[in-house]
């Protein structure tokens, strides 16, 4: 397996380049996906903080 990789790198292929590619979106999704499950937590956190409700309105506490 690595010495495949190693051949591919060494001849310059196109195949070098797409796989170059294919490790950068995979690395963008991975860094997207854990930044929008940090998010998701940071907004279960702020909907766990109490509302003042006034009246019929529900006003957000301000931080």
């Amino acid at each position: 397996m690595i010495e495949q990789l190693q051949v591919l790198f060494d001849n310059d292929s196109p195949w070098a380049s797409l796989l170059g590619v294919g490790l950068i979106l995979l690395a963008a999704f991975v860094i997207h996906f854990i930044i929008f499950r940090v998010l998701k937590r940071l907004s279960r956190r702020w909907d766990a903080i109490p509302y003042e409700v006034i009246g019929n309105k529900v006003k957000q506490p301000t931080l």
